[in-house]
């Protein structure tokens, strides 16, 4: 799959298909595409979300999980989270 976030219009293409995203959707998902393979802590997603709450960052991430299924997210109890980008026929690309 070709996975591709495009910063000005605040969309995400899987393939063909193109997903407005809201802002919290757009923040956490430049993070992961800009560091994969990387845990990010939930002290960096909450900086990245101007101060977001533990428990209102785990919601946020279990919507994104359900809503982009396709996209291998991961919880690393303790440390954070991480898109898992070990598919060699996956893209993950931003876009201006």
């Amino acid at each position: 799959m070709i996975y591709t976030i495009h910063v000005l219009k605040r969309e995400l293409v899987i393939d063909d298909h193109k997903y407005k995203l809201n802002e919290t959707e757009f923040i956490l998902l430049y993070l992961f595409f800009h560091n994969p393979n990387k845990i990010i802590s939930r002290e960096e997603i909450s900086k990245a979300m101007n101060g977001a709450k533990h428990n209102n960052i785990t919601v946020r991430i279990s919507k994104l999980k359900k809503k982009f299924n396709t996209l291998q997210i991961h919880t690393n109890v303790g440390q954070g989270y991480q898109l898992i980008c070990d598919n060699i026929n996956d893209t993950y690309t931003i876009d201006i």
